[in-house]
């Protein structure tokens, strides 16, 4: 969506962007997941979706 320029497609991106979810918007999510850093990553994960690393043994037991 990024290469096409039409007004119509740019009003539907920022209106897309500035859904909140999880108290981040879809805009600060795409910034964080695309950035590589997976410390930042693994820690936004657990602190608003409360997601987190699990070894596999803890798992199974």
């Amino acid at each position: 969506m990024d290469r096409i320029v039409h007004p119509g497609i740019e009003k539907f991106k920022q209106r897309v962007y500035n859904i909140e979810v999880s108290s981040i918007t879809v805009g600060q999510w795409n910034r964080l997941l695309s950035s590589r850093r997976e410390d930042s990553i693994k820690k936004s994960l657990k602190d608003y979706l409360e997601i987190r690393e699990e070894s596999i043994d803890e798992l199974l037991d």
